[in-house]
């Protein structure tokens, strides 16, 4: 993982507002596997939906955050690291954080973007999964 890259990734989008279908916890993952591999991922994803039910309509009939990772070479671990992926299921939706510099980092629908430090997060819920770059 280039540290560096990884602090200029989420530097870039502490300004952003949270908006569905652009800048969103969905296309902040997506993004960031394009940068971490090269795919261009996001053309399939931004703008595709515009509120809460069009983005679960969209996850339900494209794919949900955990299957496109395992696609794009992540693999599961048990431990996190700077630079992994972190989802959780919400109501429906798979959520995903990015693991950097002991927080959480996302976009939220009420704050836009986001960092949670990492001693918040309950670690031993079954619902969270770490995923690394396989490459």
């Amino acid at each position: 993982m280039n540290i560096d890259g990884l602090k200029l990734y989420l530097l870039q989008h502490q300004p952003d507002d949270f908006q569905w279908g652009w800048t969103d916890c969905n296309t902040f993952i997506v993004e960031y596997v394009d940068w971490l591999t090269g795919s261009n991922i996001i053309k399939d994803v931004r703008g595709k939906y515009w509120d809460a039910k069009t983005a679960f309509r969209f996850t339900r009939d494209y794919k949900k955050l955990d299957a496109g990772l395992e696609e794009a070479g992540f693999v599961e671990v048990d431990e996190v690291a700077d630079g992994d992926i972190i989802t959780y299921e919400k109501r429906g939706f798979v959520c995903g954080h990015i693991y950097g510099f002991n927080r959480a980092h996302s976009m939220d629908v009420d704050y836009g973007y986001m960092s949670v430090p990492s001693d918040r997060i309950n670690w031993a819920d079954p619902k969270i999964k770490i995923w690394r770059h396989n490459g």
